[in-house]
């Protein structure tokens, strides 16, 4: 048994989720160019074609998801088009 062979089995082993790995990856993907000067995108729609066309294989509800959870899109949104309203039927007298 070698000393090299004998080290690296001592070695800890790091084990990573894939499925957290993607997300990681998806992040810092959507990070770079949405954070750009030409970026700021107000619709998922035109970051996920961006994405695309720059050849990453993301999934559209991730990139609403993601858009959604950052501050300057949560403060630049657009207004809802429909906001419900309680119907009360207490009478104020």
């Amino acid at each position: 048994m070698s000393l090299l062979s004998d080290h690296t089995s001592r070695l800890p082993q790091i084990f990573i989720d894939p499925t957290f790995n993607k997300q990681i990856e998806q992040n810092y993907i959507l990070q770079r160019i949405y954070y750009q000067p030409s970026g700021y995108y107000h619709v998922p729609e035109k970051l996920w074609a961006k994405a695309r066309a720059e050849g990453y294989d993301i999934d559209i509800s991730d990139v609403t998801e993601w858009l959604h959870k950052q501050a300057v899109w949560q403060i630049h949104s657009p207004a809802p088009k429909y906001i419900p309203q309680v119907k009360s039927y207490i009478s104020i007298a």
